[in-house]
């Protein structure tokens, strides 16, 4: 669908736009021996017809792209494409001469009415020219955005391979180091070892739960984080102390889950 027909305010503007234009055409004509009121009666309902030609200039950028295309079809599709606009402005033109024909106070008009048809197609195809100009400016611009768009998901994607990689480095490592203490503890404190056994399984468990989530709280983020501490505390006893100042309004923060475990963990 037409961007400027999909919704209602462009479409006001559109025509709005259009209006002035008329306005402006009619008040030229009003020097050539026409009022301004018999120059707007004849000129604003062929040119809002032609706003609505004009239209097509949208699909003729599309169809011939500046980019791809060489100059010289673009040059003559656009050419083409406003004579045959014009030709229909024309017809409209007429036509429309032919009902004021039938009102008996702009009968006398008719000859300079006539007179200013032949002058007003070239103007109807420099009109249907800047149409395409200015649709061509438009279709740059959304190409632009839609590359910037393109990167920036390439970028978000390559982000999330990093941090998805980095995850599948950690959690081994981390698992390794669990695993050489409760081999370390089962020669010196075999309930120990049991013990960190079973907070090794039940850690490893909330993280299944939340590593497949983008964010969680900062709050389940920190009973990670204790889950993490209970099983070195197993390993280290009284010698590992941990002091925890954090905002209570920051609790419900959204942050990446487990980014708080190498922390931990290297500290």
């Amino acid at each position: 669908m037409h961007p400027i027909l999909a919704r209602l305010e462009r479409l006001a503007l559109y025509l709005g736009v259009w209006v002035v234009i008329g306005v402006l055409i009619a008040g030229t004509i009003n020097r050539q021996g026409l009022s301004f009121a018999e120059a707007l009666v004849f000129i604003l309902p062929v040119f809002l017809v032609h706003a609505f030609v004009c239209l097509s200039a949208y699909y003729v950028c599309r169809a011939v792209p500046l980019r791809g295309s060489g100059a010289w079809r673009v040059i003559t599709v656009c050419v083409v494409g406003a004579a045959i606009a014009s030709g229909l402005w024309l017809a409209i033109a007429f036509a429309w001469l032919q009902l004021l024909d039938a009102v008996p106070s702009l009968a006398s008009s008719s000859a300079a009415y006539r007179q200013l048809v032949t002058l007003l197609f070239p103007a109807a195809m420099l009109l249907f020219l800047l149409a395409v100009a200015i649709n061509y400016l438009g279709l740059a611009f959304e190409d632009a955005r839609l590359a910037e768009q393109r990167q920036f998901d390439l970028e978000m994607h390559a982000r999330d391979a990093e941090l998805r990689a980095l995850r599948a480095q950690l959690d081994p490592h981390f698992l390794y180091n669990c695993l050489n203490s409760i081999a370390a503890l089962t020669t010196t404190d075999g309930p120990g070892a049991r013990r960190m056994c079973l907070l090794l399984g039940e850690f490893l468990r909330s993280t299944l739960h939340v590593g497949t989530r983008e964010r969680i709280a900062l709050s389940d983020e920190l009973a990670l984080a204790d889950r993490f501490l209970a099983i070195e505390q197993v390993r280290f006893g009284p010698r590992l102390q941990v002091d925890r100042q954090i905002d209570d309004t920051l609790l419900d923060a959204r942050v990446p889950p487990l980014f708080l475990q190498p922390l931990v963990e290297n500290a």
